[in-house]
């Protein structure tokens, strides 16, 4: 935008005079009026440059000191007078006022005409206003060409920092940090580029960006998409901040920031910074559109694996190509439901995507190689392994997985996590039996969570066949053949020997092992199943009505499970 200064360099001012005020010289003009009235503040917008002949305020200085306040008042940015015409010199009052408000007042030839006045300034601010729309329009062609070469958001980021000779940091929707940028300019300014470094540490310190998080300014954004900008100072620096939502189809993509740490910006910078949150938008769209292609194709992938399609486009794509295929696989399922940000709101590195690429790294790790995709809640997980090493695998697996979803469990978040693996098998063309059998270990593991965070179709035992029995009247009629009375013990004493004969059972009678695994005294346990032998009487000494009462119980933990979910 043109100032008072440049206006001073046009030919209709070549001979005036700056009488006083000659701090504003550098004030933005938007345009020029004439004004002859007393009340022509009344009709200003801000911005003007009024010239007058003053022939109204002739006779007062104090008027003249009142008519010049009322233009200051009303944002006019300097005034050009004809002083030889009607007022000779300016009075002292209205210099001081001049200087004290830093409003320049021109003096101009007597022999000047308003029109020639007028045209040599509107010239001047066209010719402005043109070169400013080229360098806007410049801008936005050399950001839009980043976005469809394929640029990342960092280099989209340092363009702009370039663009506006300032540091900018990019921030998702949760000011979580994308990327911060120092102009290359700054290469050959040392202490620029250290006062820059320290503001833009300053600028994307993580305190600093959680009270933007909780600010009024974030709820306005988020409730209304309103792109307002944001003008603050940073507290310890006192630099000026420029904050810029990035919004595109209702989604708050997140925000571009100028750090003014040189000092100057300019309203070309910030044109610059708006089209640059519109072109970072289109980059995050267009990763998540990409992102989301990816995971079909793997899906698709990982499906025709497990049918036994090893020639399909879809595998050729993923670059699952380089595995060996006559190598067995095992597939794992994982359900993972995650603690989700609003869908309108991007975040980088949604939780499900850290998920996937942590326990790819991990059991690449272990394994050398695997598959991994995931839909929604549900991850699919292919382990090649050794037909060899297959009678290894159950235990080898439990300790590489177990471990390691229980610390992205504490790390993420996550709401609940189980995992079924399917059935190890030495063939290579059992992936697909593999795959149903994991299906059936995670209903089991659904139904019955407190069998852990992880289950194995090979370690699930009994479960397997009661899952197979589809009439749960039949299953509740073995199970009362055998536990109604100590059933309906626990249920009217609010008792627990239906859990103690569980644990008793299942550790071969041995009481010192099942009060460990109760956390209880052996005399309780022994007192316990002494109820337990007056409520179903003496056949514990009978191995297949032990084994009779081991499968009730194991019906009962399964109905109580299908009914609990």
């Amino acid at each position: 935008m043109a100032d008072v200064r440049q206006i001073l360099a046009t030919k209709a001012f070549k001979d005036a005079i700056v009488l006083g005020g000659h701090e504003g010289l550098s004030n933005t003009v938007k345009t020029i009026t004439v004004a002859e009235v007393p009340d022509a503040a009344d009709w200003l917008r801000g911005g003007e440059i009024v010239c007058t002949t003053g022939f109204f305020v002739r006779d007062s200085s104090v008027s003249q000191v009142q008519w010049i306040e009322s233009l200051i008042q009303r944002n006019a940015v300097a005034l050009a007078i004809k002083t030889t015409r009607f007022l000779g010199d300016i009075s002292d009052a209205v210099r001081v006022l001049a200087d004290t408000r830093k409003f320049p007042i021109i003096g101009l030839p007597g022999n000047s005409t308003w029109p020639f006045v007028i045209e040599s300034v509107m010239n001047l601010i066209n010719n402005e206003q043109l070169l400013l729309l080229q360098r806007v329009q410049d801008i936005h062609q050399q950001l839009t060409e980043l976005v469809l070469n394929g640029s990342s958001v960092r280099d989209i980021g340092q363009a702009l920092a370039n663009l506006v000779n300032n540091p900018v940091v990019v921030e998702d929707g949760r000011f979580n940090l994308i990327s911060a940028n120092i102009p290359v300019q700054t290469d050959g300014e040392p202490d620029l580029a250290v006062s820059m470094n320290e503001c833009l540490l300053e600028r994307t310190d993580r305190s600093f960006q959680l009270s933007l998080l909780n600010s009024d300014y974030y709820r306005r954004v988020v409730a209304g998409r309103s792109k307002d900008t944001l003008l603050q100072k940073l507290p310890r620096t006192k630099r000026e901040t420029v904050t810029i939502p990035i919004i595109a189809s209702n989604v708050v993509y997140g925000f571009a920031t100028l750090v003014n740490a040189s000092g100057l910006h300019s309203s070309v910078d910030v044109a610059a910074m708006e089209h640059g949150a519109t072109a970072i938008s289109l980059k995050l769209i267009r990763d998540t559109v990409q992102l989301d292609d990816r995971r079909t194709t793997e899906l698709e992938a990982i499906q025709d694996l497990i049918h036994g399609r090893l020639h399909t486009a879809a595998l050729r794509n993923t670059g699952f190509i380089k595995i060996d295929w006559s190598t067995p696989m095992v597939a794992i399922l994982i359900e993972c439901r995650f603690l989700r940000p609003e869908s309108d709101i991007y975040v980088v590195d949604r939780p499900e995507q850290v998920f996937e690429k942590e326990l790819r790294k991990h059991v690449r790790s272990v394994f050398g190689q695997c598959i991994l995709g995931y839909d929604g809640n549900l991850f699919t997980l292919l382990v090649p392994f050794s037909p060899n090493a297959r009678n290894d695998m159950p235990q080898k697996l439990r300790i590489t997985l177990e471990p390691y979803l229980q610390s992205l469990h504490s790390s993420l978040p996550i709401r609940h996590l189980r995992a079924a693996v399917g059935g190890i098998y030495a063939s290579p063309n059992m992936l697909q039996q593999s795959y149903e059998d994991a299906q059936k270990t995670l209903e089991i593991l659904t139904a019955l969570p407190n069998l852990g965070l992880i289950a194995l179709h090979q370690q699930i035992g009994l479960f397997r066949f009661i899952h197979m029995i589809n009439d749960h009247n039949q299953l509740r009629s073995y199970r009362d053949d055998y536990l109604h009375e100590l059933l309906s013990h626990d249920e009217k004493n609010s008792d627990s020997l239906c859990d103690t004969l569980y644990a008793y059972l299942k550790l071969g009678g041995n009481v010192t092992a099942t009060a460990k695994e109760l956390f209880v005294h052996p005399n309780t346990v022994s007192y316990r199943v002494r109820k337990i032998h007056g409520i179903l009487g003496n056949h514990f000494d009978d191995p297949e009505y032990r084994t009779s009462l081991l499968i009730a119980l194991n019906i009962h933990m399964y109905l109580n499970g299908k009914e609990e979910n």
